[in-house]
């Protein structure tokens, strides 16, 4: 169908309806992938895309330009999975926020980012770095606990447990679903008293001095996949030091070498000639 094809002329990849194919499966049972090349679900005339299955290894801008471009041009039913929150509130009209496999609130997008009436949605936005603040002036907030166990009875509010606000009804009485303006809803028993939540902020780690000696030091490391003839340079000459009591963080897109460089240090790849690695055991 036309939106395979566009996919795949984006993102480049020949076949990458056929490699998605077992997680359409998997979600949705054999038989889903024809229901949803001829643009079917359930009978109804939508052409519903799953971008679950786009939003991950491919997930760039020309992809979602193409998805906002065949919502527009197929009045396309879409439904976004994912778990970068910049994308979902860009992109969606309604956002639904999941915990312990129920959703807890849905609403528009840009009500639910701006004033959330979930405990769970406060505290997951509180946690959100934001643009131009450093974690020594605004550290980052954490949501203390964690999700219940797989298997686990469940409380009868699934977020009881980790919540700031919860009292005794919480822990007695199943939340309602409780209808706000604009075919919003949330399931809590305390909707208006989620305003004030404030999660606290996990404490700031000093800097460490660089004073100790070099843990790691890398010199000119490259590493070259070759198959079929053709040569593929994953890694080109790289250079860094690490020392004693220090924390490096690595950052880029998928596919620009940060497993690799992490495989080739621990010599679960072997670097090209010429690489230097050492290691202070």
């Amino acid at each position: 169908m036309r939106w395979t094809r566009r996919l795949e002329e984006t993102t480049g990849l020949d076949g990458v309806v056929d490699a998605i194919e077992p997680s359409i499966q998997a979600a949705f049972g054999n038989g889903a992938r024809g229901e949803l090349l001829r643009g079917e679900w359930l009978g109804h005339a939508l052409h519903p895309i799953l971008t679950d299955l786009v939003v991950g290894p491919w997930v760039s801008a020309s992809v979602l330009d193409l998805v906002r471009t065949l919502t527009a041009e197929m009045n396309a039913a879409v439904l976004m999975i994912s778990h970068n929150l910049g994308v979902i509130r860009s992109m969606c009209d309604r956002v639904g926020v999941m915990y312990a496999g129920r959703v807890v609130e849905e609403g528009r997008s840009a009500e639910v980012f701006e004033s959330p009436r979930h405990p769970y949605t406060a505290a997951l936005l509180q946690s959100l770095p934001r643009k131009g603040a450093r974690k020594a002036d605004r550290p980052l907030a954490t949501i203390p606990g964690s999700l219940p166990q797989l298997g686990a009875e469940l409380p009868t509010c699934v977020y009881v447990d980790r919540c700031p606000i919860a009292t005794e009804r919480c822990r007695s009485e199943v939340p309602p679903v409780v209808a706000l303006d604009g075919g919003r809803y949330t399931r809590c028993h305390h909707p208006d008293q989620v305003a004030g939540i404030h999660v606290a902020a996990a404490p700031v780690t000093a800097r460490a001095e660089r004073t100790g000696g070099d843990a790691l030091a890398l010199t000119s490391v490259s590493k070259t996949f070759r198959s079929g003839g053709h040569t593929v340079p994953a890694l080109v000459k790289v250079d860094l030091e690490l020392r004693d009591g220090e924390t490096l963080g690595l950052v880029g897109e998928s596919g620009s070498g940060k497993s690799t460089l992490a495989r080739t240090i621990l010599g679960i790849e072997s670097s090209d000639p010429g690489s230097r690695i050492e290691l202070d055991h």
